[in-house]
């Protein structure tokens, strides 16, 4: 068969396992199929395609594929998600893995790629998730939903990969993710990066964010509600748009912004940075 056609098997007990051999899923293809176990080899998923699969464990042998919304919600016993060779997925639709409690894993193809573009909620109240990887194709916009992680407690690292030209990261896209220690963001993009409000809300483990050169705008309450030290690195010769509350100030917070030497003084007389010149200093 060339796919699994919408409904075709919706609410059906007697399946337990899928292997679909790089075949198109379709809209609630496997909805409430409650014994089912394993899938592998899935090449476009549908939304609801296994909405609600309570037994569901494991994804595995993903093939360039896309996942519509909420495709996987409510699959509360999924620990992990795996692509075969040279494979990525493209994209994650709207709350696709909405509050699957128990994923770990994304377990990711050689050359570490995962999607350019993570739906509003995709994977919100995912509290087991640890790290995740964005960027599948170069020269790619990369984008990060509203609330795409939001509250996803254990979350420890994110990683943008290189060779994207635009990253943009949405309101409360990884808000609440009070384990993330580590961001990664390339020096360089052509189309720039653009952080929107409460991105990083209630990041409390981050210590040190480098913006790289090509930052453009940063939202109101962006990386608030952040305790300990926070060094923010921001490379930009031309000064990003900046809005208010973007840092915390507090007794709380060790803060510093570093800037390029020769701009310290048009950061420190700007619009909003000028809220935090008794923290620019210069690098």
């Amino acid at each position: 068969i060339e796919s699994f056609s919408e409904y075709c098997f919706t609410g059906c007990s007697s399946i337990r396992s899928l292997s679909a051999n790089r075949k198109e899923v379709g809209e609630a293809a496997f909805e409430g199929c409650e014994n089912l176990e394993t899938v592998s080899g899935l090449y476009k998923i549908g939304s609801s395609a296994f909405y609600n699969c309570k037994k569901l464990r494991t994804i595995s042998s993903l093939y360039r594929t896309s996942i519509g919304a909420n495709a996987f919600e409510g699959c509360t016993a999924l620990t992990s998600i795996s692509h075969s060779s040279s494979s990525y997925t493209e994209i994650v639709g709207y709350k696709s893995f909405y509050g699957c409690t128990s994923l770990t894993t994304i377990s990711l193809p050689s050359d570490g790629r995962f999607a350019n573009n993570i739906g509003e909620s995709a994977f919100e109240g995912c509290t087991n998730l640890t790290q995740i990887v964005v960027g599948a194709k170069d020269n790619a916009t990369m984008s990060v939903r509203n609330k795409a992680f939001k509250g996803c407690t254990a979350l420890k690292s994110v990683k943008f990969n290189d060779g994207g030209n635009q990253i943009s990261i949405r309101d409360s896209a990884f808000e609440g993710c009070h384990t993330l220690s580590t961001l990664t963001i390339p020096s360089t993009i052509s189309s720039g990066l653009f952080i929107y409000s409460r991105a990083f809300y209630g990041c409390v483990a981050l210590a040190e964010v480098n913006l790289g050169y090509s930052i453009q705008s940063i939202g109101e309450n962006a990386f608030y509600r952040i305790a300990g030290a926070l060094t923010i690195i921001c490379q930009a010769s031309t000064l990003p748009r900046g809005a208010t509350q973007m840092f915390p100030i507090s007794p709380t917070v060790d803060l510093t912004i570093k800037v390029p030497s020769k701009y310290v003084d048009a950061y420190k007389a700007a619009q909003y940075w000028s809220d935090y010149k008794d923290y620019i200093v210069a690098y």
